[in-house]
């Protein structure tokens, strides 16, 4: 499963990221690497980007790369 397929308030772990090298260090600097657990909120008025919680965070992540964020629920 992607965190793109994610429902409202679901919560899921982080297995994999499947982005370029550059993606992977943005994404690990906000919080999002592997193991990390986060929290699906919601998208925003056009349907992108999407609202995860990441350590009582809210971060906007694009569509196209939560496609690319392997979770498994919990």
């Amino acid at each position: 499963m992607y965190a793109d397929q994610l429902k409202n308030e679901q919560t899921a772990r982080v297995l994999l990221l499947k982005h370029s090298k550059e993606k992977k260090e943005r994404l690990t600097v906000m919080g999002i690497c592997k193991n990390a657990i986060i929290r699906y909120h919601g998208t925003t008025l056009f349907r992108d980007p999407l609202l995860f919680e990441v350590d009582e965070t809210l971060l906007a992540i694009r569509r196209k790369d939560a496609r690319l964020i392997e979770v498994e629920l919990l």
